[in-house]
């Protein structure tokens, strides 16, 4: 699936941009994406030198930003980038992941509630889970105005 497309609607770039590929995106309902975890990211000259692990925070970046793509697939949104994370709740981290990683990260709508989005989703590695919960974001503003 191209990539490209969304990211036209979706303002995250590099060193922030948290999805390498998008491999399905069921609009309004659902996106699975692919992050390859890679020596080169900049989080790992601190998080940790000797030791590189991905920060568990940056599993729900990655959740939250396959979320708004799940929008900008469906509603056509040129402001995606507004899409802003509103609240986590009962996310656990199971795994860490460390470069070399294929994380594949899977998000589902679970409810919509006015400008609110709620989600919940994963994101493994190899089958294993490495961290899960939901979270619920701020939906951006369709371009015509209209929610």
């Amino acid at each position: 699936m191209e990539l490209q497309k969304y990211l036209d609607h979706f303002k995250h770039r590099y060193p922030f941009l948290f999805i390498d590929r998008l491999i399905e995106v069921v609009p309004g309902q659902s996106c699975r994406a692919l992050k390859n975890v890679s020596m080169n990211e900049k989080v790992f000259v601190g998080h940790f030198p000797d030791r590189p692990l991905m920060p568990g925070v940056l599993f729900i970046e990655m959740m939250a930003q396959a979320s708004i793509m799940i929008f900008a697939s469906e509603h056509n949104y040129l402001d995606a980038q507004h899409g802003v994370l509103a609240h986590v709740d009962k996310v656990k981290f199971l795994k860490t992941a460390s470069p070399g990683d294929q994380l594949i990260i899977d998000v589902s709508l679970d409810g919509k509630f006015g400008k609110l989005a709620k989600f919940k989703g994963t994101v493994s590695c190899d089958g294993a889970v490495m961290a899960k919960g939901s979270f619920t974001v701020s939906l951006p503003r369709n371009p015509a105005g209209r929610s």
